[in-house]
């Protein structure tokens, strides 16, 4: 098993003062998990803005995996993946790839949310190495809004194989990536700004 710490901290501060993070696995919040809850513009914002102070935190030869789902909102979609390249843009970080996870059965009908979610990794001097499937199940979610457990085991199998043994999830919620990573023995280092979240975080395993 790998180490696991857990720290209880607003995500923006903290990571402002780092640098030379091996590499990063992580879902950002919605809107109304933040304080933009009603300003759309101002989310949209906050969220590239935080997409380009993740990435230019990681080493260049690391790897920054995030795990988004669009959401519809009168009556239009709110892609994340062009909010995602927006954030890297003009830094010199590349995408090095672009997949799709399942989160029900294809020509099933889900009313709220897409039934997909985006899963896109940038590195800056990074390789996609071998090939993968473009499009697979996301798999069971430990809980409401977690990343599913298969793209949780892709990502970190994805880094573990590029000979990377440690991640940091800055918006870890109750801590599926950091047990994932823990139980493929890499060490993990997760924040989230909820004391309840975090005491979660630190105990969750995945058997």
């Amino acid at each position: 098993m790998g180490s696991r710490d857990v720290i209880c901290a607003d995500t923006a501060k903290w990571i402002i003062w780092q640098k030379d993070i091996p590499s990063v696995i992580t879902s950002l919040p919605d809107a109304e998990e933040t304080i933009f809850s009603s300003d759309l513009i101002g989310w949209k914002k906050w969220f590239i803005g935080m997409v380009t102070l993740i990435t230019t935190r990681v080493v260049s030869t690391g790897y920054s995996i995030f795990y988004q789902t669009d959401r519809r909102t009168k009556g239009g979609v709110i892609d994340k993946s062009a909010l995602l390249h927006k954030g890297v843009e003009g830094t010199g970080i590349r995408t090095i790839f672009h997949k799709i996870c399942l989160k029900r059965d294809p020509g099933k009908i889900e009313l709220y949310r897409p039934a997909y979610t985006h899963l896109l990794c940038f590195s800056m001097l990074g390789s996609s190495g071998r090939a993968t499937p473009d499009v697979f199940p996301a798999g069971r979610m430990i809980y409401k809004n977690a990343m599913g457990l298969s793209a949780c085991k892709f990502s970190c199998k994805f880094l573990k194989e590029k000979g990377i043994e440690s991640i940091v999830d800055p918006f870890c919620g109750q801590g599926s990536i950091l047990a994932v990573a823990n139980k493929l023995e890499m060490d993990a280092v997760g924040v989230d700004i909820l004391p309840e979240q975090c005491e979660r975080a630190k105990r969750l395993k995945i058997i």
